[in-house]
């Protein structure tokens, strides 16, 4: 299991992030992502393609 981390400073708001994974992000008033309640655990196939599918290179899978 992963985690997510992401970097708001890169964040580009495309939101193709919560598309794969809805229930590991969200979004501020801004449109920048954040990861819900600290970053939940998800499989690593899915928190590796969050990261890999960020057109800003703004997220990084973390070993949980």
């Amino acid at each position: 299991m992963k985690r997510l981390v992401i970097d708001g400073d890169l964040c580009q708001g495309t939101r193709e992030c919560q598309a794969l994974a809805p229930s590991a992000v969200t979004f501020d008033a801004m449109g920048i992502a954040h990861t819900v309640d600290g970053g939940p655990t998800i499989s690593d196939d899915v928190a590796d393609r969050v990261a890999a599918t960020c057109p800003s290179m703004a997220i990084t899978a973390v070993p949980a």
